[in-house]
């Protein structure tokens, strides 16, 4: 995908992750979050909450992904959470209230720079930066550019594998409904014991990066009948 569109990708990228009204349980979940990694944060992000399937399972269960500077700076206790972080990806449970807690993914910021970066391919978060999100905190305007960058280079990678089997004459919102479904389907084999929403303005972000794409790329026109 050409560098100008990616470039428009991470604008658009940037335009929706500036948060929206916050919710009181999210407010005090990020409020924890931010605690319990200190001076590690270099950001943290909300992409969506849900239920748990457990029909006992009574708390809402909601999103995030932690950024933070290094393993040894975020997990200074644990000796087993900072050698497996380089290996596969940390995930703790923070209380908020008993009718909400917050599932945190925390990924190191080398990653998040690889995600950003010509190997984007390759790292192994591409594909929960594929997701609309907000950015609660970042540490400097540069982290959040970073994000952006990053969550461009995902979209970029999976608009591409679309497109390769997009029938004739597709738009936009077919398009953009494909996303959707993509992210829908990662949330599943991501976890199969919540029932995962996405942030409500979702399909309006999906449609925004398909208008981007699709504005280089014209529908194809049906193959004339033989």
């Amino acid at each position: 995908m050409r560098d100008d569109v990616e470039e428009r990708l991470a604008a658009v990228a940037q335009s929706y992750l500036a948060p929206g009204e916050l919710t009181a349980p999210v407010s005090l979940l990020t409020e924890r979050i931010g605690r319990r990694f200190g001076p590690s944060l270099e950001a943290l992000l909300h992409y969506g909450s849900g239920r748990p399937l457990d029909p006992g399972g009574k708390a809402v269960v909601y999103a995030f992904i932690a950024v933070v500077t290094s393993s040894a700076d975020a997990f200074p206790r644990s000796w087993l959470l900072r050698l497996a972080s380089h290996v596969w990806t940390p995930e703790l449970f923070v209380r908020g209230t008993e009718d909400a807690c917050a599932k945190v993914v925390v990924i190191l910021a080398a990653d998040l720079k690889r995600g950003a970066g010509p190997r984007a391919a390759a790292s192994r978060h591409v594909g929960r930066f594929r997701n609309r999100m907000w950015l609660l905190r970042a540490r400097d305007e540069a982290v959040a550019r970073l994000v952006a960058r990053c969550q461009a280079r995902a979209l970029a990678l999976q608009v591409h594998e679309v497109l390769a089997t997009r029938p004739a004459g597709e738009g936009a919102d077919a398009l953009a409904r494909r996303l959707i479904e993509l992210a829908d389907e990662g949330h599943r084999l991501e976890d199969r014991h919540v029932e995962f929403e996405k942030l409500a303005d979702a399909p309006a972000f999906y449609r925004e990066v398909a208008r981007v794409v699709l504005a280089e790329r014209p529908p194809r026109a049906p193959a004339a009948a033989r």
